[in-house]
């Protein structure tokens, strides 16, 4: 029997505008996922969840999928009400004035993927014409704590800007982030490893 559902992850798309050296999902292509399957996965949490439940928006970039991404919130809504709260992992650079309306009409909130100062970001997080994505997050930091002085910076150290941590860490808190996730990615005896911090 299937356990009651807490957590989920709901991939919009496998589609990216950046191009970040230590993404794990692989070619970017634009596969997306259908509003049937979308709708379908609602229900389902709906079923599975004991009270209320937590689905986030992944991808690829789920920002790039902006019709489905509201049309799946509008009908849980519909449908459940407040049964399922939703979130957002997003690279940042589609958020815009429209975006964060609808975000706060509907009691959504989002982790924003910043790896630190502008040298530490762009090191790693590019978009496919190599140029860095640092400016384009930056610049929306002000309508971002607006909307959510607690939004969260999810960012991620390789061996590369290892030592640009300290730096990025302090950068980001004076940017305004009260609240930074640290990856950690590192390679042991040629294996890829992901750590939490």
């Amino acid at each position: 029997m299937l356990k009651s559902v807490k957590y989920s992850a709901i991939s919009l798309t496998h589609n990216c505008n950046l191009r970040c050296s230590y993404c794990y999902a692989g070619n970017k292509i634009k596969r997306r996922m259908s509003k049937e399957t979308a709708f379908n996965t609602i229900d389902f949490l709906a079923e599975q969840c004991n009270g209320r439940c937590v689905a986030t928006f992944f991808g690829g970039e789920p920002l790039l999928e902006r019709e489905l991404l509201k049309e799946v919130v509008l009908y849980s809504q519909k449908m459940y009400g407040n049964k399922i709260d939703f979130r957002v992992n997003t690279n940042g650079t589609k958020i815009d004035s429209d975006w964060l309306t609808f975000f706060k009409k509907h009691k959504l909130h989002f982790a924003l993927s910043l790896d630190g100062n502008s040298k530490q970001h762009n090191m790693n997080r590019k978009f496919a014409n190599g140029k860095g994505s640092y400016n384009m997050v930056a610049d929306k930091l002000d309508d971002i704590f607006t909307f959510d002085p607690y939004t969260i910076a999810v960012s991620v150290v390789t061996p590369e800007t290892a030592n640009c941590l300290s730096d990025g860490v302090q950068d980001l808190f004076k940017k305004g982030f009260r609240y930074v996730y640290k990856h950690l990615i590192i390679l042991q005896t040629g294996k890829l490893q992901i750590l939490k911090v």
